[in-house]
């Protein structure tokens, strides 16, 4: 099962998607894939995925992962688009899997920096 698709994310081009998403003129925050011995100062780290998505890595394991979303109403027919944001959150018990919906991709970006450690 393709997890883009049925996750409602755009199906042409999900990095046009997700650009849309900033704010004019700023720079996609990605860097490149991780390699086992680098690693930020932080220890976080923006990947850009050949799908499009983007996974953040937290010394060198995956805890997060962004997409392009978007709902497109059938009553009035107005599409809405947002940044969804799957990620692990350690519990007593277990660890959950926890989502958020930005508006835009810097403030799930801030997201991500303030629940795993620190500016990307």
């Amino acid at each position: 099962m393709n997890a883009s698709i049925s996750m409602g994310v755009s199906a042409h081009n999900p990095l046009q998607a997700l650009a849309r998403l900033l704010p004019t003129g700023t720079p996609f925050p990605i860097t490149k894939p991780p390699k086992r011995h680098e690693k930020a100062a932080n220890g976080l780290q923006l990947v850009l995925g050949s799908d499009g998505n983007i996974t953040a890595y937290h010394n060198a394991n995956p805890v997060a992962w962004i997409v392009a979303g978007y709902h497109h109403s059938k009553e009035t027919g107005l599409r809405c688009e947002f940044v969804d944001v799957a990620y692990r959150r350690q519990t007593r018990n277990g660890i959950n899997m926890e989502t958020a919906d930005f508006d835009t991709l810097p403030e799930a970006v801030s997201f991500i920096n303030a629940a795993f450690g620190g500016a990307v």
